[in-house]
């Protein structure tokens, strides 16, 4: 979260990974918050259900990803492209 910026200041959503975000960075304006991953750790639920801000996550959301890089290495290794 960029605290200092003038577009940040008036933000409808924010989207976070692993920033631990603290309450007073949460602009008045927010809407919404969403995590990129699972569990939501890292949001004050509590607090943000209090104002009326829903708080998301998104757990799976790279499943199709780590699917195909296992089966690439696989493919790999089974035509000795890669060995180890």
């Amino acid at each position: 979260v960029r605290t200092g910026d003038s577009e940040a200041a008036n933000a409808h959503a924010i989207l976070l990974r692993s920033h631990k975000l603290k309450e007073e960075e949460v602009p008045h304006t927010v809407r919404a918050i969403a995590r990129c991953g699972a569990g939501t750790n890292n949001v004050p639920v509590a607090r943000m259900t209090e104002l009326g801000i829903p708080v998301f996550n998104t757990p799976g959301a790279n499943a199709n990803a780590v699917k195909e890089l296992v089966l690439c290495g696989m493919f790999l290794g089974s035509r000795r492209i890669v060995d180890g």
